[in-house]
């Protein structure tokens, strides 16, 4: 029975000795830093990142197969429509050429004196003087000249065209980009297997290529306003806008767990610079949604803690008066400044940009918010708590105590 006792009052002391330690740390205050809440702009971006392009590029490439004779432009030169770029070897094509209009000249002969034939024999043929089928055979050939002219005719213009070809010129006004052949080289040409020789670009209307994540681009619309950040102009902004969306996804990482899903953007640049090049890195913030005069929080200041819920009548097993239960649901919550104890509030959030939150509801404008130390919000602060205001501007801390010495760190 003695034992018994002992124990009971050992199990009394210890529960005092930690009740004693609660009240007294609920009693101690804690530093924090304080905001009024204001209303201000908050805007909310979706940030990708791509290369730069011209929006006008075209690929010279020659119609037909001969040799490069004469190349009239090198890499970073100005071109105007019309201007003259590069120059084939004419040689065989003018031969072909000749032989096509000599063929021409041949056949219209043949066709003289196969409608000479055909005419002279219709006359006959009305008189009763030659057969059906001595008619109907002159008839036939000299069908078969006035097709055989026409078909000549076509090669010859053909045989022009390609010649023509040889002369290539700028179809746009613009800046030579890059030179991948050199004189004396044979060039293949055709609809199919044509090469490459010269790239030209208008690089006044440019372009950003980004890859946007599959969870923000159904927040991203055409005509969206942009800000560009190019690594070549680390101090310049430029401006742009949304001017095409792809609806088809890139998928890179498939089947593993680095699996990404993403959708190319074009952004237009509004603005550009002589310097800007092809194949710069930029940086883009899509401005998908702003709120004039919205109230607007750091966000450190805002917390994610276990929702608090009283129990229902419902709860018979587990009430005992007007108490709560910590439930594994979560809401975001702050915590304001009312007379020198923390006040949680729940709040509803908005838009985010990189440093505030837009407060749907749960907080008013001018209201004191704490926003910092970092772990006293995330962690250590709870309702009712006792703080003090720390003012890093002057040393000073506020609230339920005396004046802060700054260089002794006393009271």
């Amino acid at each position: 029975m003695k034992k018994v006792l002992i124990s009971i009052v050992v199990i009394l002391v210890i529960a005092g000795v930690v009740w004693m330690n609660i009240v007294k740390d609920r009693s101690k205050s804690m530093n924090v830093r304080v905001e009024s809440v204001v209303r201000e702009r908050i805007e909310h971006a979706v940030s990708a990142s791509g290369k730069i392009q011209p929006i006008t590029e075209i690929k010279i490439s020659a119609e037909v197969s001969a040799r490069i004779e004469k190349i009239f432009v090198k890499e970073g030169d100005a071109v105007q429509t019309g201007d003259l770029l590069l120059q084939l070897d004419p040689t065989q094509l003018k031969e072909a050429l000749e032989q096509y209009r000599a063929s021409l000249q041949s056949k219209k002969f043949q066709l003289k004196k196969a409608k000479a034939d055909f005419e002279r024999t219709q006359i006959l043929h009305k008189e009763k003087l030659v057969s059906d089928a001595e008619w109907e055979s002159v008839q036939a050939q000299y069908e078969l000249q006035v097709a055989s002219v026409k078909q000549s005719e076509s090669s010859v213009r053909k045989a022009e065209d390609e010649l023509s070809k040889t002369r290539i010129v700028s179809p746009i006004d613009g800046m030579v980009t890059n030179l991948s052949k050199e004189e004396g080289e044979i060039v293949v040409g055709g609809m199919f297997q044509s090469m490459e020789i010269l790239r030209i670009a208008n690089l006044s209307m440019m372009e950003v290529l980004v890859d946007v994540d599959e969870t923000d681009v159904v927040d991203v619309s055409l005509s969206d306003s942009v800000k560009i950040e190019i690594d070549a102009f680390p101090d310049r902004t430029f401006l742009g806008k949304v001017t095409e969306i792809s609806h088809s996804a890139s998928v890179s990482g498939l089947g593993t767990q680095e699996q990404v899903t993403t959708f190319q953007v074009t952004v237009t640049l509004l603005e550009t610079d002589s310097l800007i090049r092809p194949g710069m890195s930029a940086t883009v913030d899509i401005q998908t949604d702003v709120r004039e005069k919205a109230i607007a929080v750091p966000i450190q200041a805002v917390t994610a803690r276990s929702k608090q819920k009283e129990f229902s009548g419902e709860d018979n097993d587990l009430r005992r008066g007007n108490f709560t239960k910590e439930e594994r649901e979560m809401e975001e919550v702050v915590f304001v400044f009312v007379d020198g104890k923390a006040e949680r509030r729940s709040v509803e959030l908005g838009i985010s940009s990189d440093t505030k939150f837009e407060i749907v509801s749960g907080l008013e404008e001018n209201e004191k918010l704490i926003v910092g130390p970092f772990n006293a919000v995330n962690r250590l602060l709870e309702e009712g708590k006792l703080i003090k205001i720390e003012d890093l501007r002057n040393g000073k801390r506020h609230g339920r105590g005396g004046k802060w010495n700054k260089k002794r760190g006393e009271m």
